[in-house]
């Protein structure tokens, strides 16, 4: 399968054009939460399913976007990318975004993203206020 568009960003309407290429130009289309937002993504995964393709969501150096990602990945029946070691991108979280050994992730329960927030952490890397 053919995966686009990773970079440069991607806008909405670039991402409708990749899916409606012919002959299946693009299986894949990657996206990413920070460019096109929730609403965005679960339009772009309703325009693909109407075309017979699949999305993925692509990784982010901020963990509580990862699991920002891993709940419009569960919404949105799509894959989701994680580097590896997942510990690098895991600061600002007290639990840790870890796939099991078969490559699942589940998805929390709390309430918010369902993760909790290292506040000790982020306060103490605060470099300016607004």
């Amino acid at each position: 399968p053919i995966a686009a568009t990773d970079s440069p960003m991607a806008t909405f309407p670039d991402l409708v054009d990749l899916v409606k290429l012919p002959n299946r130009g693009v299986d894949v289309v990657r996206a990413s939460i920070r460019d096109l937002g929730v609403t965005g993504i679960r339009r772009l995964a309703a325009v693909a399913d109407a075309f017979d393709r699949a999305i993925q969501l692509h990784v982010h150096t901020s963990a509580l976007m990862n699991v920002a990602n891993l709940h419009l990945a569960a919404l949105c029946g799509s894959s989701l990318e994680l580097v590896t070691p997942y510990e690098w991108v895991q600061w600002g979280l007290i639990q840790q975004l870890t796939p099991a050994q078969d490559g699942t992730v589940n998805v929390p329960k709390g309430p918010g993203l369902g993760w909790d927030l290292d506040l000790d952490l982020l306060h103490r890397h605060v470099t300016g206020v607004m």
